[in-house]
């Protein structure tokens, strides 16, 4: 009865270690791309005239192996609901590590507190399907537009 027991205990601890290992392969061969910060004219909000140039600077991580950790280019939308985007073509990064493009934008022309809407995708004109849709980040109240 006691081997009985060690054997029950030696198939339990060989299907964890099995599910483990799986898990730990599966986790390995996906790959991510991630925003991690954002700012705006350098900070975390900003105050600036209705129409105004903003210098917005995006950081993001690539994970993963192939096109799958491709950063080629962001779209933006600042706006107090997500819709269309603009898109950026900017310099491509094929290799995983952490990135920071500075591009500007341009805020709306009336006054108002508004969201920067972002989504990094992999190729270089913000399409190609949802498959291209990697990371999106709501900048909540990041930009203000004065009354005038």
């Amino acid at each position: 009865m006691l081997n009985r027991f060690k054997n029950q205990d030696f198939k339990h601890y060989l299907r964890i270690c099995t599910l483990l290992i799986f898990s730990l392969l599966s986790f390995e061969a996906q790959a991510a791309i991630a925003i991690n910060s954002v700012t705006v004219d350098g900070g975390l909000s900003t105050s600036v005239a209705p129409g105004a140039t903003i210098s917005l600077s995006v950081t993001v991580t690539t994970s993963g192996g192939g096109a799958s950790n491709d950063w080629g280019s962001t779209g933006w939308l600042i706006a107090t609901a997500s819709g269309a985007l603009t898109c950026v073509d900017h310099a491509n990064y094929t290799a995983s590590g952490t990135y920071t493009e500075t591009f500007n934008i341009t805020a709306p022309v009336t006054a108002g507190v508004f969201n920067v809407y972002l989504v990094a995708y992999r190729n270089d004109s913000c399409s190609g399907g949802s498959s291209s849709v990697c990371t999106t980040i709501v900048f909540t109240g990041g930009i203000t537009m004065p009354s005038q």
